[in-house]
């Protein structure tokens, strides 16, 4: 069976194509926790159609979120 690839756009360009989208944006969100990106950058994973999506553009709002690992929270209570 052959499998088809995701699109990945970044700031609205189509930048190539993947074959796994969810490894994909689960790397960017690793990458961004450990401080290798910008804590600025988004990255979706659009189920309906496979698309990866990655904002970078500044300004945006943001949401805080708990990250929970292993059913842990994964932030202390200095970073808090």
């Amino acid at each position: 069976m052959i499998q088809k690839k995701s699109r990945v756009f970044v700031d609205g360009a189509l930048i190539g194509l993947v074959d796994n989208p969810v490894q994909l944006a689960s790397k960017v969100r690793e990458m961004r926790r450990k401080g290798e990106l910008s804590f600025e950058v988004n990255v979706s994973h659009k189920t309906f159609n496979g698309d990866v999506i990655v904002n970078t553009d500044r300004g945006r709002a943001r949401r805080p979120l708990i990250v929970v690992t292993g059913g842990k929270v994964t932030i202390s209570d200095d970073e808090i």
